[in-house]
């Protein structure tokens, strides 16, 4: 990674960690306020990660960066240009779920967050492992088309998780800091010697009963009408999927790729025609996995719209990518996000897909569709 890349990196994680620090000086009663920022319906615990991820980038760091939210669209306008550094990010994943989690509790969520038995009560009543189930925020970068980096945190542990050339792990919350008082953060160098490896993929052992296993949202009916038109499993009604293959329908978006860590929890993850801030990032780890992820983009011709948007556009609609081909009767694309078309979206977070990602191993997914299900996305080799 380039040297001025890794600042862009730096800086990110150090947006993420102002923005947890933020959240953690709130009240729970602020927290689940209601407020006039973006959507009508913002929360405050949404607002607040965004406001300060927002600083710290495009006023502190860059003032000519864009970085594209839910709320605020694009914070410049996009040129659609390949020399662009460009930011995603998903400010706060699962904020209606920590919302009813905090509704019954009094305090700061720091103090909150602390309490001897919040883990497990999260747990109990989110989704399982607080490291796949919790809230968080997330950024991804992308210069010249290319996936540069990805970084993400757990607003309640304080984990943060990287996929970048080179470092493919997470780091604790204390870790990014050279103070206690967490207020200086530490060089490049002292941060990224922190990195705890991660390792993505699986061995064929893990995936036993499992290869066909998945988690992915699907809470309403455009979201259940996509998954049963994708045919992911074949011929399948909604019903027979929810029984014999989804783990998982009420799954946070950018922390889903920590189902594949090894051992996998799951055969596959899937995005099920849902925004590009709630997937992104999973192409960093997939590029970054040393070969041990593989990703692929379903279309299919009755595709489904939400808020007027393809759920899993065709290539001529797609902006990953237009250099495709077939090799021993396998569909590939180059993976090139297309900046020039996303230009043209009022807000370039609504942009949608449907995306399957599994480990190397899972043969049973990885056949299915390269039978013609899906086009598999390759990446340009790192340098």
């Amino acid at each position: 990674m380039k040297g001025i890349e890794k600042q862009y990196l730096r800086n990110c994680i150090k947006a993420l960690c102002h923005a947890r620090l933020a959240l953690l000086r709130l009240s729970s009663e602020d927290a689940v306020e209601v407020i006039p920022y973006g959507k009508i319906d913002s929360l405050r615990l949404d607002a607040v990660p965004e406001i300060i991820i927002s600083k710290t980038l495009c006023q502190e760091f860059d003032p000519h960066l864009p970085l594209i939210t839910e709320e605020i669209g694009s914070s410049k306008k996009l040129k659609g240009s390949e020399d662009q550094l460009v930011c995603f990010s998903d400010p706060m994943d699962r904020s209606k779920v920590l919302r009813d989690f905090l509704k019954r509790r009094k305090g700061l969520l720091e103090q909150i967050f602390q309490e001897q038995r919040i883990i497990q009560e999260w747990e109990e009543k989110c989704g399982g492992d607080i490291e796949l189930s919790g809230p968080y925020g997330s950024i991804t970068g992308i210069r010249h088309g290319q996936i540069l980096f990805c970084v993400m945190i757990n607003y309640i542990t304080g984990t943060l998780y990287i996929a970048s050339k080179g470092y493919v792990g997470c780091i604790p919350f204390d870790a990014i800091f050279s103070d206690l008082s967490q207020k200086e953060f530490k060089r490049t160098k002292g941060i990224f010697e922190n990195v705890n490896p991660l390792q993505f993929g699986a061995i064929e052992q893990d995936l036993t009963n499992i290869d066909t296993k998945f988690v992915a949202y699907c809470k309403g009916k455009e979201y259940e009408d996509n998954l049963v038109e994708s045919r992911i499993l074949g011929r399948k009604g909604l019903e027979r999927i929810r029984q014999e293959h989804l783990a998982y329908d009420l799954v946070g978006g950018p922390a889903r790729i920590l189902y594949l860590q090894s051992p996998s929890q799951v055969g596959f993850i899937l995005a099920n025609g849902e925004k590009i801030i709630e997937w992104i990032g999973w192409l960093a780890f997939v590029k970054f996995s040393q070969k041990g992820l593989f990703a692929f983009e379903l279309s299919f011709d009755s595709s489904w719209t939400r808020d007027g948007i393809l759920m899993a556009p065709s290539n001529a609609y797609s902006v990953l990518g237009e250099e495709t081909g077939i090799e021993q009767g396998h569909r590939y694309k180059i993976l090139e996000i297309a900046l020039n078309k996303l230009k043209y979206f009022r807000n370039p977070s609504q942009y949608r897909s449907t995306i399957v990602v599994c480990p190397a191993v899972n043969q049973r997914i990885i056949t299915d569709m390269a039978a013609g299900l899906g086009t598999e996305l390759r990446f340009s080799p790192v340098i």
